[in-house]
């Protein structure tokens, strides 16, 4: 690990913003090392990486492929990183538009990290509105996810059984959140 974070991660900034395919080998190398560990996420953030890849988690960046979108999974499944962090950095928006494009393009690969990060995002919201004084904060941060809810009931009838379930799931949440509006 320690090899990792020195002579590695430290350099992640400039590899990341090089010239194509650099970037690319190294979200590939990233995703499979945070997947592996995933106590990487702290070093991830304390390197200031997250931003880069919210950047890098948008429909025309050449970053965003399916290791990104792992990786920004990883990130909100994080306890090492803030909710708000997150959505400052425009998750839900991002990923209505990401889920959106890879329903209408049949971008498969997407549909489950994509899926995941709703569901993680309104769980820890759901756990936080229990407990949280900001009540009408965490669902005015987590309303986005009510106007694409086009993209969480499409792949409700998808071949693919965990795909439908994410989508079941991410619905349920959100009506538990929303009560009416799902």
């Amino acid at each position: 690990n320690a090899l990792i974070i020195q002579h590695l991660f430290s350099r992640y900034a400039k590899i990341l913003e090089d010239e194509d395919p650099i970037p690319l080998y190294g979200l590939i190398l990233m995703s499979h090392i945070v997947e592996c560990n995933p106590a990487f996420v702290a070093i991830v953030r304390q390197l200031k990486l997250v931003p880069l890849l919210f950047q890098f988690f948008e429909l025309q960046h050449r970053n965003n492929n399916i290791h990104n979108v792992r990786l920004v999974r990883m990130i909100v499944e994080s306890s090492e990183v803030e909710p708000e962090e997150v959505y400052n950095l425009g998750l839900v928006a991002k990923l209505n538009a990401v889920l959106a494009y890879a329903y209408e393009n049949l971008v498969d690969s997407f549909y489950e990290p994509c899926l995941d990060i709703v569901s993680t995002a309104l769980f820890k919201a759901s756990e936080s509105l229990k407990s949280s004084p900001r009540k009408d904060d965490i669902l005015a941060r987590n309303a986005g996810f009510t106007e694409g809810l086009e993209v969480y009931v499409s792949p409700l009838d998808h071949l693919d059984a965990a795909v439908t379930e994410k989508s079941a799931s991410t619905l349920q949440l959100c009506a538990l959140m929303y009560d009416g509006v799902c």
